[in-house]
């Protein structure tokens, strides 16, 4: 393994029709993203440690989900990190993390207060892995 890629999304939500609910004027944008980009480290181990950062609410082309499949250049590991999900995200974070894990992705976390907050006991075992504590402490 020569690099770890670290895909950070802050996720939208469904609306009621059922699409994933997008801004593309008059947002402030979630701090969130930036503050844990700060905290992830840019080698581990001597192991580079490459970042993307996803805002969907403002994402509005699909291309991102080209970051949730195996890059066949290079020989990496990748890890999904849902960050700061709300309870009215929590469907939108397992859809997004059962569709990486289909394309081969392995290693997805899901952070926020729902999973601090929440009995997610019912996903365990399935390839996701929940944060309890705030990201400054793990």
């Amino acid at each position: 393994m020569t690099t770890i890629k670290v895909v950070l999304v802050k996720l939208s939500k469904y609306a009621v029709d059922g699409y994933v609910e997008r801004f593309k004027a008059g947002y402030m944008s979630n701090a969130t993203l930036y503050h844990i980009t700060g905290l992830t480290p840019k080698y581990i181990n001597s192991v580079k440690v490459i970042t993307n950062t996803i805002d969907e609410y403002v994402w509005d082309e699909l291309d991102y989900l080209d970051l949730l499949r195996p890059d066949p250049d290079l020989s990496c590991i990748t890890l999904l990190a849902l960050v700061g999900i709300q309870s009215h995200q929590f469907h939108r974070a397992l859809d997004l993390a059962a569709f990486a894990h289909s394309n081969g992705i392995n290693h997805c976390i899901i952070g926020g207060p729902h999973s601090m907050t929440c009995d997610t006991t019912q996903f365990q075992n399935r390839g996701v892995s929940f944060s309890l504590a705030e990201a400054e402490v793990v």
